[in-house]
């Protein structure tokens, strides 16, 4: 196993990259945008404004835009170009965040003149399926094609949910959760099913190697009964830290005590925030059952460097919508967005219930054009555009962020640690 640097973008390797996202997107800079007419702009909070949806077909529900956003906004309540409009968001912005409200149905998008339709302006799914969309794309091939491990993990994720009648909320938490392995009476038999033995078998007693690293230097950090973590932060901190740069960790539940063995030392020679491991038999099973917090990206991969080495060969069971460290699954990582740009508490719930809001605008976008979606290419479609639509995301939230550490993902805002290392992965 390998742990090189990562990309400058970890949202990139993440999310499968969608054929005819960049066609998309060169739509959005090069032709007219106009505010969705379903859209009654409305005084917000904290003087911002609330578009409120008049019409059933305008995009995905209500939008609360900032001052400043909807400074930029009200231009397009008369068709303009993105580049004149959002020209004061910072340079490659215009892109990612016109495409991404066109996509969420905010916006909406003008063929060129001379094509077919042109003069009709389109949203969301109806602008994904005529600009990026072309026929005979054959996006069977795509969900079935030779990705890369995580893309192939992602797609594979998504595509089963695609067309069940489910809510946004409901598709989300079922995302999240996906790639729990089975509860079996081995693996109960292996852990147990109370405190002690978890302890015994996660050999984090004071008396195995990696529970003397930990007496020695770590603080075990108070979890509130249910939670379902059991974490720890370096004495030399005065209190569990925020910080959201993570390194997740997916091996095969009867090998955690392996991964721990080796995980514990490797943090203990760097300078990381917190760690934590699933507080029970049903927290090893899932994906992320081990998540450590760095304060910096060159931490987090220095500690992935040192492991590398130990944990060669080990089977995986990698965690969906990380980025991969290594061609195995075992190693892979992420970093939360910013707090100030969204509500949820981490990436990967970040991510899941931005695909999910996609997925069912697209079911909603079906069913008032009356169309079937038990299809393979209908499933593949509404994967397809809700991956377009969770790296528009992606790119207007984690594009123009910075980092304080010098070898840091450019992508990333250091300012934004806030996430709980006992709270979700």
């Amino acid at each position: 196993m390998t742990a090189g640097a990562a990309p400058p973008a970890f949202w990139r390797a993440a999310l499968p990259p969608v054929p005819g996202e960049d066609a998309l997107a060169a739509r959005c800079r090069e032709g007219l945008l106009r505010l969705h007419p379903g859209y009654t702009p409305r005084t917000g909070p904290d003087g911002g404004v609330l578009l409120h949806p008049a019409h059933p077909d305008a995009g995905s529900g209500p939008k609360q835009l900032s001052p400043g956003a909807w400074r930029a906004l009200r231009v397009f309540t008369r068709p303009a170009t993105a580049p004149e409009a959002f020209e004061a968001l910072g340079p490659g912005r215009a892109d990612s965040t016109a495409a991404a409200l066109v996509l969420d149905g905010v916006l909406q998008v003008r063929r060129r003149g001379g094509e077919p339709g042109s003069g009709r302006f389109l949203s969301g799914p109806a602008a994904f399926a005529a600009f990026a969309h072309a026929p005979g794309d054959g996006w069977q091939s795509w969900t079935s094609g030779d990705q890369q491990l995580h893309h192939r993990l992602a797609v594979d994720t998504v595509l089963p949910w695609s067309t069940l009648p489910l809510s946004a909320q409901q598709l989300s938490s079922r995302l999240y959760r996906a790639g729990k392995v089975p509860d079996t009476p081995a693996l109960r038999a292996l852990v147990g099913t109370d405190a002690p033995a978890l302890l015994d078998f996660l050999a984090l007693r004071p008396d195995t190697p990696a529970g003397r690293v930990l007496a020695a230097g770590w603080r075990a950090n108070p979890v509130p009964p249910g939670e379902g973590w059991l974490s720890w932060y370096p004495r030399s901190r005065r209190r569990a830290p925020a910080a959201r740069w993570k390194l997740y960790l997916g091996p095969r539940p009867r090998d955690v005590p392996v991964v721990l063995q080796a995980l514990v030392p490797a943090l203990a020679a760097g300078a990381p925030a917190a760690f934590k491991v699933g507080g029970s038999l049903h927290g090893l099973l899932r994906p992320d059952k081990i998540v450590a917090y760095f304060d910096s990206r060159s931490e987090l991969l220095g500690c992935a460097r040192r492991l590398a080495p130990a944990l060669a060969g080990l089977p995986a069971h990698p965690v969906p919508f990380t980025a991969p460290l290594g061609t195995e699954g075992l190693l892979s990582w992420a970093a939360d967005p910013p707090a100030a740009r969204t509500d949820a508490r981490s990436w990967r719930i970040w991510v899941c219930s931005d695909l999910a809001l996609a997925l069912a605008l697209a079911r909603t976008a079906d069913a008032a054009a009356r169309r079937t979606a038990d299809s393979p290419e209908h499933r593949a479609t509404r994967t397809a555009f809700a991956f377009c639509s969770a790296r528009a995301h992606a790119a207007e939230v984690l594009d123009d962020l910075s980092d304080a550490d010098p070898d840091a993902d450019p992508h990333a805002d250091a300012d934004a640690a806030r996430d709980d290392p006992a709270g979700p992965g």
